[in-house]
């Protein structure tokens, strides 16, 4: 006992006080929402058809980009000041199987899936639902069909000034978030919402994630939901895995009873959690394996910012700042994150932009960072890391998403047990 307890405090000073106590998201939930829970927004823009799937993702601000029909109010959740807070919420558009404003029994689980970099949450929310479909009609055991589907949307403001003319208020109550930043956690750009007091500029899209998950994950609203699963490919991958490593809000839904499942499909990249990267060289068709993969810090000035965030856990930002990196770090083995990797999503990837160093650092291919990524987990984390986190390589799927979600291994992530038809050892746990 004396020798384990220098150890203790060593650990207790190596995590920031405010890491040890987070505030508390659930009482300022509470009282944002108040009795009245979810609000319907009244604002209803017409619908329209849903574009085909498209092969590669696209990033033309408002060409062909089907805008949600439905509104959830984001309050931020960070401002504990009455006197600033706001009057009015923001807006987040979303998609969704079923009305999220009133209580119903029978939802066993909220699956939430991130759309890719091209923002189209209706093609994100369409693959959960093919799966949904696909799952309940083959496997009834699974429950599938008690689950509720959402697909959150993260505009940029491009995509409002295009459609302005559709929004009462020109969309100004809309949050936005510049080029890419949604996908790691940056601040909104969202102009105030009319009659607002302070309005929550500056949220991150994983506070916004934060609140959806609070506001949606309550007794009062889904009293038999069991599990959360939170899901993205691509893009989508990326913010799974970040938010898997930043996000606040499963530590108060696992402290009230749910569980809480990430799944991050073909990510083109992922956070670090040491200084070290895989000693690959130029051999993009190299199959890393245990034992074999030499890990090492790149040499000094061969790529000044590789350990920079979103790629590190340096110069993290004010989301993840406040907690820390030695939370952080200690943190993510605790949570139930699965990554899906297409067999066949070998094929090298160019990049001729700042970060490409950064990210060839990382694999050469999809399939390949998946790989490597994994190694580095277990590395860190040693035995422990098979309890609560799995790689997944899915035989008949490359770089597209369809394959990757209604496959057997994708429906199982997304709907059953979370183990995989090829999956042996150990069952995870949390799920």
């Amino acid at each position: 006992m004396r020798k384990i307890f220098p150890f203790l405090i060593l650990l207790l000073l190596a995590v920031p006080l405010h890491a040890q106590k987070p505030p508390s998201l659930v009482d300022r939930l509470m009282t944002l929402l108040g009795d009245g829970g979810l609000q319907p927004i009244e604002i209803q823009p017409p619908a329209v058809t849903a574009p085909a799937p498209a092969k590669m993702p696209h990033t033309e601000p408002g060409q062909g980009l089907e805008l949600a029909t439905s509104f959830l109010p984001i309050y931020d959740l960070e401002d504990t000041d009455a006197e600033t807070a706001p009057e009015k919420p923001m807006l987040l558009p979303f998609f969704a199987s079923g009305p999220v404003n009133k209580k119903q029994r029978n939802i066993l689980s909220l699956v939430v899936m991130i759309p890719d970099s091209d923002r189209e949450a209706a093609r994100a929310y369409a693959f959960a639902r093919a799966a949904q479909d696909e799952a309940s009609a083959n496997f009834p055991a699974w429950y599938a069909g008690n689950a509720l589907v959402i697909a959150p949307q993260f505009l940029n403001p491009e995509d409002v000034a295009a459609n302005k003319d559709r929004w009462p208020d020109g969309g100004k109550s809309l949050l936005t978030w510049a080029g890419a930043g949604w996908i790691y956690g940056a601040d909104s750009a969202a102009e105030a919402a009319p009659g607002a007091v302070g309005a929550p500029e500056g949220m991150s899209s994983y506070e916004v994630l934060d609140f959806v998950l609070l506001a949606l994950a309550r007794k009062e609203l889904f009293p038999d939901l069991e599990r959360v699963v939170i899901a993205g490919g691509g893009a989508g991958g990326d913010f799974v895995q970040r938010y898997a490593a930043l996000g606040l809000a499963p530590d108060a839904l696992t402290g009230d009873g749910i569980k809480v499942r990430f799944i991050a499909a073909n990510a083109w990249s992922y956070m670090y959690f040491d200084k070290t990267r895989a000693q690959l060289g130029d051999n993009a068709s190299f199959t890393p394996a245990e034992g074999q993969t030499v890990f090492a810090e790149p040499k000094a000035g061969s790529c000044a910012n590789y350990n920079v965030y979103p790629y590190g856990l340096e110069a993290l930002p004010p989301y993840g700042r406040r907690q820390g990196e030695a939370s952080i770090r200690l943190r993510y083995d605790s949570r139930v994150v699965l990554y899906l990797a297409g067999k066949k999503a070998v094929h090298p990837l160019p990049d001729s932009s700042p970060q490409a160093c950064a990210l060839i650092l990382q694999g050469h291919s999809l399939n390949q960072r998946a790989q490597v990524f994994y190694q580095h987990l277990s590395r860190l984390y040693g035995d422990n890391l098979p309890a609560t986190q799995r790689l997944y390589e899915v035989p008949e799927a490359g770089e597209e998403a369809p394959a990757l979600w209604r496959g057997a291994c994708g429906l199982k992530v997304l709907y059953g047990d979370g183990s995989c038809a090829t999956e042996t050892g150990e069952k995870l746990r949390g799920l």
